[in-house]
Order: structure tokens, then C-alpha cells, then sequence
């Protein structure tokens, strides 16, 4: 799977998901931190990345519709630590295969992953 991490991932996690192997790549190594997130969003399409971010906007499907080669995972939890995240993406990673995370939107809390299948508007 590969992945494209917002800035307001740690690189920390940028660290770990790559030392598991996945293909990642970080909007500061880009130097896109100023990019919008419709840019964010084509990018991760047009690469067929799953987007993982905080941002909440990104789970609105008339904005960002999933299925289109890219999915969304984002984390809604009171603590952003490097260590949290990289907590529950590996229980993302141990409990579903690639092809329930790929395509779709991902809301991760701390006791919950709720994955909603891709949805495509027209």
C-alpha cells in the first residue's frame, strides 16, 4: 500500500510505516505544506495513496469521494502522539487486509475503526 501523510502527521509515523515496509511519502518532504487540500487530494489520487491525516474535512465525500484509486484514513483522538497513531494504524494494519482499507474512508478513534466503502458521485 502506499500512503501520503498531511503535515500534521508526525514524521515519527512517516518513520515507522516506511520501517513496515509501505511506500510513504510526507507533504513536508514535498515541500508541500501550503498546498490545498484539493492539491493534497489529486496528488494522492493520481498515485493511488491513501491520504492519512486529522483533518476532519476530508470525510466529507461530496468534497473528497473515495474509490477513485486513493482512500482517506483519518484519526479523530484526544491524543496526537506519534506513539498513539502509530498505535492504532497497526491495529489497522494487523486487523484488515488492503483491500478494506484501500479506496475507502477510515475513521480511526481510540476504541473505534469505522471503515465506510468508497463511494463514487457523479
Amino acid at each position: 500500500m502506499k500512503f501520503l501523510l498531511d503535515q500534521n502527521i508526525s514524521p515519527k509515523t512517516t518513520q515507522f510505516l516506511r520501517s513496515l515496509g509501505y511506500d510513504v511519502l510526507d507533504t513536508r518532504e514535498l515541500q508541500l505544506e501550503k498546498a490545498s487540500d484539493r492539491t493534497l487530494w489529486e496528488i494522492a489520487c493520481e498515485q493511488h495513496r491513501i491520504f492519512v491525516t486529522f483533518d476532519k474535512g476530508f470525510s466529507d465525500i461530496r468534497d473528497y469521494s473515495t474509490g477513485y484509486g486513493a482512500g482517506v484514513i483519518i484519526f479523530r483522538t484526544r491524543s496526537a502522539t506519534s506513539k498513539t497513531i502509530n498505535r492504532l494504524l497497526s491495529q489497522l494494519l494487523a486487523n484488515y487486509s488492503p483491500e478494506q482499507i484501500k479506496g475507502n474512508l477510515i475513521i480511526i478513534t481510540e476504541n473505534r475503526i469505522r471503515i465506510r466503502p468508497h463511494i463514487r458521485l457523479i
